[in-house]
């Protein structure tokens, strides 16, 4: 059998860490799979797969299609955090790879400044430049394995907020609709009730959701 091949911090936390290292620091404007590869999941690209002139995001997307392991989505709330995110299309169709962290955010080189590490939504890419988000990649063309990390998953029974502290007096960061799957991390204690702590980092009161 073969060997599994782990990107370093499949656990969720390195490659989290390093993605936030990043955060509104300057990089070289069009290197969106670069970053992503070398300074988060730390794994080797593929080079010009499809052979149009350009070692890009499609390439990287369909290697993984055809020798890795991917989900397609087209849906920004299905997209799990610790993925890397892709999407095809644009004006020179290099399409654009991120790192996601759950609940609909990313983040991205060039979003939403040029030449800058962004925290912005998933849907940033398509709203800001047309480009169509095709799903995640959980093992590559050169068959490394992106994410290891298994997590609860949820829906909200009604609607309801999102806090940045487990406590009805924290401020409430935005309203998720009934219906609304996300990932937990944990399950805490405060201000007497339960909250499921998301994979972004945010809570939400567990008497409102439901494991799916």
């Amino acid at each position: 059998m073969a060997k599994t091949l782990y990107a370093p911090g499949t656990s969720g936390i390195g490659t989290r860490a390093r993605a936030f290292s990043w955060l509104g620091k300057r990089f070289s404007p069009g290197w969106c799979l670069y970053w992503c590869l070398v300074y988060v999941f730390k794994v080797p690209g593929l080079g010009d797969y499809d052979h149009d002139g350009s070692a890009d995001a499609e390439d990287y997307w369909k290697a993984a299609k055809k020798r890795g392991k991917v989900v397609e989505t087209s849906d920004p709330k299905k997209i799990p955090a610790g993925v890397l995110i892709m999407w095809t299309g644009g004006s020179s169709d290099h399409g654009h790879a991120a790192f996601s962290l759950g609940d609909g955010e990313m983040m991205s080189t060039d979003l939403p400044t040029r030449g800058e590490v962004g925290r912005v939504p998933i849907s940033e890419a398509h709203d800001r430049w047309g480009l169509k988000l095709v799903g995640y990649v959980l093992v590559d063309g050169n068959g490394f394995t992106l994410v290891r990390e298994d997590r609860t998953k949820y829906e909200t029974t009604t609607e309801v907020n999102v806090r940045n502290t487990p406590s009805t007096r924290s401020k409430i960061l935005r309203v998720l609709e009934e219906g609304h799957r996300f990932e937990g991390k944990d399950v805490v204690n405060g201000g007497g009730r339960e909250w499921v702590q998301t994979a972004g980092d945010n809570y939400v009161a567990l008497e409102f959701v439901k494991k799916v």
